[in-house]
């Protein structure tokens, strides 16, 4: 057996007349050179030696770990430091990301920085060995719920010491693009703020944390930062950027952030041009006229929705005529999953997938026994009822919290 560093084939890379390979190195993800092995197939999972980026020799577990073990004794001490560049590709902006890799590198005391830039992440660390090797671990590994990562290129640097971790300024690479993140409905955390009276959140149309919330919608560049979204023309007033840069906050480097003091705010603009500006009064005035059969066009993720109250009929029928619908069913918006299920059959992946965070529609079965009648023109002659939750703020305000005026339980969204 051969002097080399063993790697793991991950799989072949296409384009490359089958001479190149994508093999993992001590957890860092390498192109190696697979041409002097041609005459050997290689696979996922195998195991290969590895010279100046040429796989010289093909090996089996047990003699790549005799390798390692090897190299280990000839290698530096175990407390020697090594600085290591990790460029990580795939749905990795907007998640939740850099702050994920800015925690991960302070539990293992390394130090280093994360930045955006316009083809995905890129996070350099420095420390022990053994720690940088656990960090590339869980780059792949524990990325955040929200995350796809499909690559993680990893480059050895000069060390440079330093004493901290911390995200710093995006930068921008010509000709090259990320996956932006789409938009997210609202959490349980928010959800649970926008209900409690004793939160500084309390009813706020616009809660959003790392976890959810506007993200394609907002964007106008990339990579995703504060400046590059509509979020730009909203200072963060003080509490909201400490929470910003508190890395044990939710909202820690979170871009939609922003709360009534700081943030985007509610208009009701009336057919007749006049405009209501106080969030409360606006949503009071949108759920009585959805109660007496208004139409409303609500902006929110991705464009407008035109509503109105699903259980009436003239305003049902009304909103089919403006849009000249013919017979195409309309999709309907429940005030919650108990509601939805007063007018559907939901089996348990259907229920799984209408409380999804991409809140879906979710075609299913009419009840014969709804307690709630819908207005005969949002399906016609249909059996089944296209049916969603809602998922902005704005949605759950609208149908209206304890103590305000009842409104309609159901209401078109189109």
């Amino acid at each position: 057996m051969c002097l080399g560093i063993p790697g793991q084939v991950i799989r072949l890379l296409e384009g490359y007349h089958g001479q190149l390979a994508l093999v993992d190195v001590s957890g860092a993800e390498r192109k190696v050179n697979i041409g002097m092995l041609e005459d050997q197939r290689l696979g996922p999972g195998d195991w290969v030696l590895i010279h100046m980026g040429f796989a010289v020799e093909r090996v089996d577990a047990t003699e790549a770990a005799e390798a390692m073990a090897g190299l280990e004794l000839m290698g530096r001490p175990r407390d020697t430091r090594i600085r290591r560049r990790f460029h990580v590709t795939g749905l990795v902006q907007g998640v939740g990301f850099r702050p994920f890799v800015y925690v991960t590198a302070r539990d293992l005391n390394l130090t280093g920085s994360v930045v955006n830039d316009s083809a995905g992440v890129i996070a350099e660390v420095e420390g022990t060995p053994q720690a940088v090797g656990e960090f590339a671990r869980r780059l792949r590994d524990d990325a955040p719920v929200l995350a796809n990562v499909e690559s993680v290129l990893a480059t050895d640097l000069a060390t440079t010491g330093g004493t901290d971790f911390v995200i710093g300024d995006s930068s921008r690479r010509e000709g090259a693009r990320t996956l932006a993140s789409p938009d997210i409905a609202m959490c349980d955390d928010c959800s649970r703020e926008l209900l409690d009276p004793d939160d500084r959140r309390y009813r706020h149309p616009f809660i959003t944390c790392t976890n959810c919330g506007p993200r394609f919608t907002i964007i106008k560049d990339l990579p995703y930062d504060r400046p590059a979204t509509t979020m730009a023309e909203f200072p963060l007033c003080a509490v909201c950027a400490a929470e910003y840069s508190n890395p044990t906050d939710r909202r820690f480097h979170a871009q939609p952030i922003a709360c009534r003091e700081c943030g985007p705010r509610l208009e009701f603009v009336d057919a007749d041009g006049s405009a209501t500006t106080d969030d409360d009064a606006c949503l009071a005035l949108a759920r009585s006229r959805l109660a007496v059969g208004g139409i409303l066009a609500i902006k929110g993720l991705g464009g407008y929705h035109l509503a109105c109250d699903a259980t009436n009929a003239d305003a049902v029928a009304e909103l089919r005529r403006r849009k000249q619908r013919g017979d195409k069913p309309f999709a309907v918006m429940a005030a919650d999953l108990s509601t939805a299920r007063e007018l559907v059959h939901l089996s348990e992946p259907e229920a799984a997938l209408i409380t999804d965070p991409r809140r879906p529609i979710v075609l299913v079965p009419r009840r014969d026994d709804a307690s709630l009648a819908l207005a005969p023109d949002i399906a016609p002659d249909n059996p089944d009822l296209g049916i969603m939750l809602p998922y902005t703020p704005l949605h759950l305000l609208l149908f209206g919290l304890s103590g305000d005026a009842p409104g309609p339980r159901v209401l078109v969204m189109t």
